[in-house]
């Protein structure tokens, strides 16, 4: 009875392990975009501005999108007679580099509108909502598709009238220039002047723990492997496992070139830089955020709590686990497949970037390995792998 208690027990403190981490990862899906970037305008740009700006956008080689984003503003269901408060995102540019993934609306889609699946849900019942009427703020809108999220948005284009207040620019990044480059070349081309607001730092930081706690986890099994290891096969076992991790954990390491200084020895250089890192991340607290970086925000502060609770129920599970059998493996690496599968079946849509994760499919199968490896080693080591004997 106390064995299957114990076996509970340990499935219990894995699945909350788990669970914490998928969720991490999940949260961590939800980041800006590597290829564009976010200023802050100092300018207030009006609709007309901003269509004229735009249009020269599609005439020359920049690549942006104006937008603003209105609090509180009402929008119905007139059919339905429901109504509703939403974030009113107003776009003077193609909404593709605002919210990819999502379908585009072009600078052309005036008398249309798009709205998040939360708004859908409560305006319609349904999110099947596309050519149906909606009312934004007492001008009659035709949906035109529905965008992710839960946060309670709404998206048009801007016109020559619209009186909303554009205090954002999204732009495109090409492969050969840094942020700020693109940044400088755009208020150079346009004469707005702004400030960068490093979002990409909130993935970084997510991404950055979720890999940190894992890895912890894995280090603890590999480094109960080499200290029990006392001959050359299981070192070497321990030597493939510990590349083994770092391809699970996906681990990339890309250094931007406006880090790298044109001699090492620029400790000026070195100086700059980590004022400047410091000033970003203290502008990411300090700035006034729209809905659409608060999400981010709350995202990643979410992904980041998740791995840290993941820590005391992943080191028990590890700690009290002893897998003697290979059946036992088999048995306990279905049982975390499975979670996998249906934890991607439960978010539906939204799991499409959680599929291509390995970490989500293989950490807790490789851990089990680890476990059984160095519950075993010593064992079944191959006599004549074994060092010989000092004379």
């Amino acid at each position: 009875m106390r064995g299957k208690k114990g076996h509970m027990k340990q499935l219990l403190l894995g699945a909350v392990c788990f669970i914490c981490l998928a969720q991490a990862l999940f949260y961590g899906t939800i980041k800006a975009d590597e290829t564009t970037c976010v200023i802050q305008t100092e300018n207030r740009i009006d609709g007309n501005q901003a269509l004229s700006l735009s249009r020269d956008s599609r005439d020359g080689d920049l690549s942006f999108t104006l937008w603003g984003e209105s609090e509180n503003v009402q929008v119905a269901a007139p059919d339905l007679n429901r109504k509703a408060n939403a974030g009113l995102i107003t776009a003077a540019g193609s909404s593709g580099l605002i919210l990819p993934g999502s379908r585009t609306l072009e600078v052309t889609d005036t008398g249309g509108c798009m709205i998040d699946e939360k708004l859908s849900g409560l305006l319609f019942g349904s999110t099947k909502i596309q050519g149906k009427s909606l009312m934004i703020d007492g001008r009659p809108y035709e949906i035109l598709g529905v965008l992710p999220g839960s946060s309670g948005t709404a998206l048009i284009q801007a016109d020559r009238d619209t009186k909303a207040v554009m205090n954002r620019v999204t732009l495109h990044i090409t492969g050969k220039e840094s942020r700020q480059e693109a940044v400088r070349r755009f208020s150079g081309s346009t004469g707005i002047q702004g400030t960068l607001l490093p979002l990409h730092l909130y993935g970084i930081f997510s991404e950055a723990l979720l890999r940190i706690t894992a890895a912890f986890f894995l280090l603890y099994l590999l480094s109960g492997i080499f200290r029990k290891a006392d001959g050359l096969f299981p070192l070497l076992v321990g030597i493939l496992s510990a590349a083994a991790c770092i391809w699970i954990l996906d681990i990339r390491i890309r250094i931007p070139g406006d880090m790298l200084p044109s001699q090492w020895s620029d400790f000026a250089f070195w100086a700059e830089t980590a004022e400047q890192k410091a000033g970003e991340i203290a502008l990411l607290f300090k700035a006034e955020k729209s809905g659409m970086e608060l999400s981010y925000f709350t995202s990643a502060f979410i992904s980041g709590s998740f791995s840290i609770f993941s820590v005391l129920p992943g080191y028990f599970f590890l700690r009290s686990l002893r897998l003697r059998k290979l059946s036992s493996l088999l048995m306990m690496t279905g049982f975390f497949l499975l979670l996998s599968f249906s934890f991607c079946i439960l978010h539906g849509q939204n799991s499409s970037a959680l599929i291509q994760e390995r970490i989500l499919w293989l950490f807790f199968p490789f851990c089990l390995w680890l476990t059984y490896l160095k519950t075993n080693i010593g064992i079944q080591s191959p006599p004549h792998w074994k060092k010989p004997p000092l004379s």
